[in-house]
Formats: structure tokens, sequence, C-alpha cells
């Protein structure tokens, strides 16, 4: 968080020297606090927690799944259209998931 501030706060001075300042209302304290909470911090500590009951490898295979769920919420969220290449890359990426995870019993059981 440290490093995304020192990155973006001179952008922000940039911003405020050309006019353009940010409006205080509702929908930004908002933002801002759903930012701040949701993918700032509780994501983290979900993220710590399920690879310290599943283990790294198996937690790992999720972080392709991103994509995947970035596609669906801006469908559902902001009216985006599914294209074939969405469905496509969806399937692949389950399809990814789905082999390591029966490749990786079957060396477990050997």
């Amino acid at each position: 968080m440290v490093c995304g501030t020192l990155i973006l706060a001179p952008l922000y001075v940039w911003d405020l020297a050309h006019g353009r300042d940010l409006a205080i209302n509702a929908a930004t304290v908002g933002s801002i606090l759903y930012l701040a909470l949701f993918p700032s911090i509780l994501a983290y500590i979900f993220w710590n927690r399920a690879v310290a009951e599943l283990g790294a490898n198996r937690t790992g295979q999720f972080l392709h799944l991103m994509p995947a769920f970035g596609a669906m919420l801006a469908m559902i969220f902001l009216g985006e259209r599914l294209y074939a290449f969405h469905a496509v890359g969806i399937l692949l990426i389950a399809l990814g998931i789905w082999l390591a995870t029966l490749l990786g019993r079957r060396v477990a059981s050997e």
C-alpha cells in the first residue's frame, strides 16, 4: 500500500495542479471505503487463510480464476457482453485447473 501511495501521490498532485480535484460525495467515499476494506484488507486475509488451510500448491491454481471472475463480474455489473474468446478462455482455465488437480492426485497416489 505504501508503494502504491508513493507512485500515485505525484499523479494526484499533478491532477490538483491542473485544476482537477476529487469530488467528495457519498459515491466517492463509499468507493474508497469499499476498496480499502475488500480488495486491500479482506482479500489478503482470506488468501492467507486459504494458503494455510489448503497449502500453496493447491491454492496457487486458483490465481488463474481471476480473469474468469473479472470477465463474469464485468458482464454482471458493467453490462459487458460475453464473446466466444471469453468462453474459450474460461473453459481453458477450468480445464487447466481440472488437469492439475487430476494429475496431482495421480502423483500423490503413486
